[in-house]
Parts: structure tokens; sequence; C-alpha cells
């Protein structure tokens, strides 16, 4: 998307009080649509879909707007067999998306009776990851062909909520392994009539419900859904609810209605949530069949022929591409700044930062150094960033023993570089463990490797790197082969500990893959390592295995993405490919069941209680990575960018 307005002046504009909120439509495209009737995106990701009832099929695009499905006439029939779908109002009438945009799921009814006396309707279920679609229940919705129904559906921890037109509300399950709904509940407006608008407002843990001229809400917790009165509007036709649309006050209910003069109100939170009477807002004058709120900030709507995406020109936020451009920025920023952080001398890399204001207390490390080095060699590519070469030769010489000021980290006699350093002398921080790590050498060796490779010219560069990857000796030691496994730690005349060892699957493939490029080319361990056949599984949703080193157990998810970040073999193997679109699956599942507030990929952190790798397995910190996110984007998707 382009931007909508330059943020730095919409910025300046706001604090001079010189803006007035106003819509700001642009037009999403439609591929050949007759009347767009329903519109829906994930709350948390990146998956945006439009409706047309008149040619009876579904588009389904990413944040660029780039077609990513076409759901068809065909394909509905052939799951809805005893429809006779025609160029009028029959067809879809409503969409749902998942929280993590994994799946769609669409209304679809017509006037023909089925022959087998079952629901004449039914909601159909695409899974955006797999690509498959499927009869997910059958339900009466709407018992016309001649007209727009308006009907609604919204998908939440784990259960449909379905509008329809003469039955209320019904609740259906749709939790992790799902691939059926099972009807769970069901509810009828106070007012009674048709169901036309729902949507979550999942702070509040509220669902809102619209008949034709009235708006509820519900404690998504009350069992059974026990509905009270929000406020009347006139001929409502669709709702949304929104946490950051827009400017500061402008979170809240978007309500459609007025029948064919529509006029999309703003119900500002505290009203939809009954802490202030209801005074709804007019926002827009718009002719439009639904209303979609998405996780970037927009409005998505059904604008009869066509669709449009609506923003405020009060949004302080960055477009896509915009904040994509930022973030790398900030992350680099973050990067350049534990650099002979606090005094400390050149080419020593504190390991960690603290919330700002707080001291940092981390020592430093070969990990840390290692994720700036990459860090600085992606700013050079893409920015030519003037600090990226003069910063990697400091870290390089720094690591490599030939620092100007005679200060080295100390390395087993197998050259295996300790996890954490006193910057003052190059041995062990006081209180932190004195390891040898072979987990922390293998991240500086395969930084120094990409850092000469890129800066093949400097001299400074090429004689560190050399000096770093050439010094380790006996890799073949520390990775054991019958049972296979690797030693994390390195004793400090040489050799492994043999305390140490830990089997297969985990992010030390990295350093078998350098054992089998500096010890023995032949080595045939490592391509037992990438054999992901050979090691146990865990699975969250069924028949999406992911793999790790304990049956039935996942690992945090850095496990997974380091080397589908540094690993071209990983990258290239289709089984490692399908390892990671299972754990972006399930991580995606995981939020489609849960709700949080934010998209939550499970991955290692400090908290106020102190380090764990937290996974799906257990979370007892929640640390939810954001980098972790960012890097499920590695083979282009933008979903997960969407969901950062």
């Amino acid at each position: 998307m382009k931007p909508l307005l330059p943020t730095a002046i919409t910025a300046v504009a706001l604090a001079l009080g010189k803006v007035t909120a106003a819509p700001v439509l642009s037009p999403w495209p439609l591929s050949g649509f007759n009347d767009a009737v329903a519109s829906a995106a994930a709350r948390l990701g990146g998956t945006y879909a439009v409706a047309d009832a008149y040619e009876d099929k579904v588009e389904i695009r990413d944040i660029r707007q780039k077609l990513r499905r076409t759901i068809t006439r065909t394909d509905i029939l052939t799951l809805l067999p005893w429809m006779s779908l025609d160029g009028g109002p029959d067809g879809p009438s409503g969409l749902a998306v998942s929280d993590s945009g994994r799946l769609v799921f669409l209304l679809v009814h017509d006037d023909t009776a089925p022959s087998d006396g079952g629901p004449t309707d039914g909601v159909l279920r695409y899974d955006t990851l797999d690509e498959t679609l499927r009869l997910f229940c059958r339900v009466n919705l709407f018992d016309r062909g001649d007209r727009f129904p308006w009907l609604a559906a919204v998908h939440y921890q784990g259960r449909l909520y379905v509008g329809t037109a003469a039955d209320g509300l019904r609740v259906f399950s749709a939790g992790l392994n799902d691939s059926v709904g099972t009807l769970v509940g069901s509810a009828a407006l106070p007012g009674g009539g048709p169901v036309r608008g729902l949507a979550v407002d999942a702070t509040a843990g509220l669902l809102f419900a619209a008949g034709s001229n009235a708006l509820y809400r519900a404690a998504l917790t009350s069992s059974p859904l026990t509905f009270q009165l929000v406020g009347h509007l006139s001929e409502i036709r669709a709702i949304a609810f929104s946490s950051h649309f827009g400017g500061p006050t402008q979170a809240g209910l978007y309500v459609l209605a007025g029948g064919a003069s529509n006029v999309l109100y703003h119900v500002p939170s505290a009203q939809a949530r009954g802490h202030q009477p209801f005074a709804p807002g007019m926002y827009l004058t718009v002719s439009a069949h639904d209303v979609a709120a998405t996780a970037c900030g927009r409005l998505l709507l059904a604008t009869d022929e066509t669709a449009h995406l609506l923003a405020d020109n009060t949004d302080p936020r960055l477009d896509f591409d915009a904040w994509l451009t930022n973030e790398l920025d900030q992350v680099i920023h973050f990067a350049k700044a534990l650099v002979a952080a606090d005094g400390r001398g050149a080419g020593w890399v504190t390991d960690a930062d603290t919330a700002q204001g707080l001291p940092r207390f981390h020592p430093c490390s070969p990990d840390g150094a290692a994720w700036v080095v990459l860090g600085l060699l992606l700013a050079d590519v893409v920015r030519g960033d003037a600090q990226a070469l003069p910063l990697t030769r400091d870290i390089l010489r720094r690591h490599a023993g030939l620092a100007p000021d005679g200060v080295a980290p100390q390395r087993s006699a197998d050259g295996i570089y300790r996890h954490w350093y006193n910057p003052t002398n190059g041995g062990p921080y006081p209180g932190w463990d004195t390891e040898f790590a072979t987990l922390s050498t293998m991240k500086i060796v395969a930084a120094a490797v990409r850092a000469r490779r890129h800066f093949r010219n400097d001299s400074v560069v090429r004689i560190a790197a050399d000096t770093i990857a050439n010094t380790i000796r006996n890799h073949a030691a520390y990775v054991r082969e019958q049972p296979d496994g690797l030693y994390f730690k390195a004793l400090p005349g040489g050799g492994p500990d043999v305390w140490s060892l830990s089997l297969p699957f985990h992010e030390g493939i990295l350093f078998v893959e350098q054992a089998a490029a500096f010890a023995d080319p032949v080595l045939p361990r490592y391509a037992r390592w990438l054999d992901r056949a050979r090691w146990p599984t865990a699975e969250l949703v069924t028949g999406k295995p992911v793999t790790g080193n304990v049956p039935g157990w996942f690992q945090a998810a850095f496990v997974t993405l380091y080397p589908w970040l540094l690993q071209k073999d990983f990258r290239s193997s289709p089984a490692w490919q399908h390892q990671v679109k299972h754990l972006w699956y399930s991580q995606a599942a995981w939020n489609d069941a849960n709700g949080p507030q934010w998209f939550a990929v499970f991955s290692a952190g400090t908290t106020p209680g102190g380090y764990n790798a937290d996974s799906l397995s257990h979370h007892p910190h929640d640390i939810a990575s954001f980098p972790a996110l960012l890097a499920f984007c590695a083979a282009g998707d933008t979903a997960p960018a969407v969901s950062a």
C-alpha cells in the first residue's frame, strides 16, 4: 500500500492541532466482481477476503494486495451440490477470518432445498496454509435468493459464531483440530430477528451482535450467551470492532446502517462497552454491504462492485512497507548500541539490553557479537551503511584476539569460545557461567565466514575472520555419532565435557555443518542431522508434526529458525521447509485457539523471573518473541510481518 499521508507531516500537524480527523479511501483490487457483499480480515495477521454474490466467488489477498486464492462457484458447488447458484444475491453472504489468518470461513446461502432434508445452507472452511477447502457445517442461513441477507460470522478462541436470518446465533466448535464444526450453542437477540453483524472486542472479552435496528453485547465467557442492549440504529448491515483504527480516540465499534443510504457510524470503545451513554458519531457516508477491521489498522469495505481500504488521516502509524524499512533501521540502531557499550572496549558486544532507563547487566558474548555482525552485513546491503565495515572490523578483530589493546577472549585449547566474557581481561564474567560453549562458537564462526565473503576486499576483516574460523580444532570430538548428539561444553584443556551432551534435533546443527566443512568434508554426521525423518516430533495440530529432540515436546521457535536463516542446505530441503511450515501452522493455530491480544510466537528470552526457552509445550513466562515472529518471513510471506 502507498502511504496515505506522510507520517512525519501527520505527526507535526497533530502536534500543532491542525489536522481534523477525516477518512481516506483507497481502492482494494477485485477481479471481475459484480457485487462485493462481504469482507473480512484477520485480527492479528495479514489475510484479507472479499466475497462477490453475483459471481459466487471469494478473493483472498495479502497486505500488498497480491491475490493468494480465488474460491470459485465451481469450488463452492462441489461441496454444496444441491445449490443452484445464479447471478443474483444468493451464494457467499458472509465471511470470517481467524485471528492468525489461517482459516477463512464462507457463509453460503441459496433458496434451493436439499433432497436429504438437512439444513439448506452451508459454511465452508478454507485453510490458507494448507490451501484446502472443505464443508465445515450445514446451517439454515437465509431462505431467499432474490435479496441480500447481510449475514455475518466471527471466529474467536476456537469457536465460530454464525449469524442467521431466522434462527438467531449459532455457535460451532472450530478449534485446533476441528476440520468439521459441531454445534455447541445458540442464542437469540433480545429483539429477535436476523443477526446482521458480529464482532469481537478481545481486550474486554465481548461479543457484539447487530440486529436489524439494534446493537447488543455479551460477555464471551457467559454460557449461554446473554446479550445486553448497546443502542439503536436503523437498518444495520454490518459491524466491525477495531482496537487501533485511525487516531488515538478512534478505536471502537464501526456500524454500517441506514439501508441504501449507508452511513458508517463510530461507537467509541467506552460506549460500546457500556461505560458511557450511547451516542454514536457519523464517520463516513458510503454505499457498502460490509465492513471488517484489519490487523494493519484499517477497515476493509465491501462497496458494491468494488472494495475499499479505509484509513484516517490522523493515524500516526506507518504504512506496511514504510514500517518494514523503519523496523530494519531500528534493529540496526539497537545492534550498534550494544557494541563497546558503557565504556567497554572496541569490538566487545553486550549480550542484551534492558528497558530504557535501567542499567545493562549482561556480560559480553560471542553470541551477541555474531548477530550484530549479521545485522551490519544486512545494513550494508540494504542501506549502504557507512558504519557497517568499521564496526565489523572491530568485532571480528576483538574475537580473533587481534584488538589493538591486546585484550583477547579466552578460548579452550580447541579454540572454543566462552559463553560470557569480562571485557576488562577477556576472562569469565563474575557470577555468570564460566563454560566454553560450542553454541556460542558456532555463531561467531557463522558471522565471521559471512563477513569475510561480503567484505572480501578488506584485509582486516579477511585476516580476523580467518583467525576466528581456522583456530578452532577437533570439531569431530564434539559431534557424537551412534547415538547422535552434540556436546554443548568444552573442557579448558581440550575435548568435550561429556556431561553436556544434547541429542538432536536442535540449533547445534550449525556447529555440525561447520564441523563437516572445517574438520572433515565427508563427515557423515551432518547428513544425518539433515535427515529430518530421524528425529522425534510433537503435534499440536493433527498431521502437522514439528521436529524436536524429545517425543511429544515442542522446542522454542528459534531452534528451527536459526538454521532456517543461516543454512542453505536446511532452507533448500523440502522436509525442513515442511518443518517451518508446520511450526508456523502450529503457532497460528495456538493463536486462533487462545485469542491473545498480540500474535504470540513462543521462543527464548529473559523476564524478571529469569531466562527460559518457552515453547508451545511449556511457556510459563509467555515469552512471545518478536524476532522469531519476523523470522518466519524469511521465505517472503508477509503475513507474519503484518502480525509483527
